[in-house]
């Protein structure tokens, strides 16, 4: 099912109270989130334990305050939250809505996402949100930009601005679900950007100059939005280009944790 992105239809069944049929599964009446009881029951909760940094399992031995990832390769974001894991009903929600097309499933991804961030204490002083950035060929392959719905529930619910535009795809690497976690931070390197320092920045920055900060990011928090966060590498990506516009910290929130 096709609906006008970011348009009026979205913004609508976003505030749908109970829409006639579960989203997911067409068979029972909605009853939160688009959702039926059984597929409430599906989506399950976040890591019982989770790394504060990733929002992923901290794990046997892991250091105070973060996993054993996070300690050794320190992302660029200071923490995340996500929804629910990968493996429940959102995973499935999420590949549905981006390989099948099917934009209406972001109602429940977001609404859930929302909520799981309004609840979150690091949201607090979110200033902007900004969704992880695609590329023009997998925008027209999925039919729309899954991370831009979420980002933009997410900043309704907060009631700070949404910034589509911050960031944008410098490159175009392979799918990450293909790669394997030391590839996928290697493939990500470089290809996120502030669209007016594209191309630039590296060169800058070996001079010793500072890229120009944006007024809307300049020392404040900002929330970054994606869909699913696997090894962290295209988060990472994305803060690192986000704090060269000068934000004071980025934070990180997905609807599904792998």
């Amino acid at each position: 099912m096709r609906l006008s992105a970011l348009g009026g239809a979205f913004r609508a069944a976003l505030d749908l109270v109970a829409p006639p049929r579960c989203l997911a599964c067409s068979g029972d009446d909605a009853l939160h989130a688009g959702l039926c009881r059984r597929c409430l029951a599906l989506v399950g909760g976040p890591a019982a334990d989770p790394c504060p940094r990733c929002a992923g399992p901290l794990g046997p031995g892991a250091p105070v305050g973060a996993c054993q990832d996070c300690a050794a390769l320190e992302p660029a974001f200071v923490a995340a939250v996500a929804a629910a894991p990968h493996g429940g009903l959102l995973g499935e929600l999420v590949r549905r809505a981006k390989y099948g097309r099917d934009e209406l499933l972001a109602v429940p991804l977001a609404t859930l996402l929302a909520e799981a961030v309004a609840a979150w204490p690091p949201a607090r002083s979110v200033a902007c949100v900004v969704p992880a950035p695609t590329t023009a060929r997998r925008r027209a392959e999925h039919g729309f930009h899954l991370a831009e719905l979420l980002a933009e529930s997410v900043a309704r619910r907060l009631r700070v601005p949404a910034l589509p535009r911050a960031l944008v795809r410098t490159g175009d690497p392979p799918p990450q679900a293909a790669l394997h976690r030391a590839e996928r931070r290697l493939a990500a390197r470089g290809t996120v950007e502030p669209p007016a320092t594209r191309g630039v920045t590296r060169g800058l920055a070996r001079l010793g100059l500072r890229v120009g900060a944006d007024d809307a990011l300049a020392g404040r928090r900002v929330l970054l939005v994606d869909d699913v966060l696997t090894t962290g590498a295209t988060a990472d990506a994305c803060a690192r280009a986000l704090l060269r516009l000068g934000a004071a910290d980025v934070v990180v929130a997905v609807a599904s944790r792998a």
